[in-house]
């Protein structure tokens, strides 16, 4: 009776002993079952946020002795890939240590494995932002835009693209509206702690309509290059903002003339700063 009674509650227990230290802004601990299945052992998982990072740790005991690390940009993949680090150490997918050496005068004592870094694969990340620019020179004064930006960046390299629509402005005798102008970026983007920033190379093409009095109206389209510099401050985890300052050179530069009077001419150079706010995944 005591026998079948022990019996029981040793296959009542857990066959492998799993311990997950880990903030309260990421609680999402998988099923041991689901990751581990039947096999034996014990490890411990640490997931720690530094630098808007997360720094991924697992300590095996048994079946095996190690420890195996990794930083991944989210909680979710920290989570992912302590799972996938428990999961290969239970089934044996990493080297075991060899049993320790006994010398008959005094045992070796045994020694733990150097630590040996995992390096999660690099992958896309995406911000989408709503904000505002301001045009510097295309017209005598400043002409406010609503701006859309999106920015796709893995590693150092960024890819951007915005879109910005204008108001009506008046220039002497003549009424500006812009219309829409699509604007695209490369970038080298690399980072420093939550900030990143960098030049960017940039192309651009707008539409325009110029106005001076009824009957008197042209649509006009405008293309630029230039350079700028594009900077990014994590404001939290999901939260980005995104702040463009450029100059460019207007390739098409379009005019409006009345009786041989030049009414508005695009002037050959002209800059933005473009501020948006978003989110990031």
């Amino acid at each position: 009776m005591i026998t079948t009674l022990t019996a029981l509650l040793l296959s009542a227990a857990p066959a492998f002993e799993l311990d997950w230290e880990a903030p309260a802004s990421c609680p999402n601990r998988p099923d041991t079952v689901s990751l581990v299945g039947e096999a034996s052992g014990r490890a411990e998982v640490q997931l720690k946020e530094r630098d808007s990072q997360w720094v991924v740790t697992v300590i095996f005991f048994a079946p095996m002795e190690g420890i195996r690390r990794a930083t991944v940009p989210t909680c979710e993949d920290a989570v992912r890939t302590a799972g996938l680090l428990v999961q290969l150490g239970s089934r044996g997918g990493f080297q075991a240590k060899p049993a320790s050496a006994v010398v008959e005068s005094k045992p070796v004592s045994p020694e733990v494995p150097a630590p040996a870094a995992v390096v999660a694969p690099k992958t896309w990340r995406f911000s989408a932002g709503l904000g505002a620019a301001l045009d510097l020179g295309t017209l005598p004064s400043a002409e406010p835009r609503i701006a859309a930006s999106l920015l796709a960046s893995r590693d150092l390299l960024g890819f951007a693209a915005d879109v910005r629509v204008g108001f009506a402005q008046p220039v002497g005798a003549v009424r500006v509206l812009h219309l829409a102008e699509l604007q695209g970026a490369a970038c080298l983007l690399p980072s420093f702690g939550p900030a990143r920033r960098g030049p960017c190379a940039s192309v651009s093409v707008g539409s325009w309509r110029l106005s001076s009095y009824p009957g008197l109206a042209k649509g006009l389209a405008v293309a630029t290059t230039g350079l700028q510099v594009r900077a990014g401050l994590a404001l939290t985890e999901q939260l980005e903002a995104v702040l463009v300052a450029g100059v460019r050179a207007n390739l098409v530069r379009p005019s409006l003339v009345d009786d041989a009077q030049p009414l508005f001419t695009t002037p050959a150079f002209a800059g933005d700063v473009q501020l948006t706010v978003g989110w990031r995944w």
